[in-house]
């Protein structure tokens, strides 16, 4: 069986958008980068996501 089903755009910036965030993660773990609260991560994601 085949599966014919595309993502939508806003389906595929949102998986872009999680994966970036995850590589932050890993990289905030490693020291390389300055420590984020939830919130800033939220609110960089939701800027991504729907820009002005």
């Amino acid at each position: 069986m085949f599966n014919n089903y595309s993502p939508t755009p806003q389906e595929t910036k949102l998986k872009e958008s999680i994966i970036k965030a995850l590589k932050e993660v890993e990289l905030i773990r490693e020291g390389k980068l300055p420590k984020k609260t939830a919130r800033e991560m939220l609110k960089e994601v939701k800027e991504e996501l729907y820009p002005e």
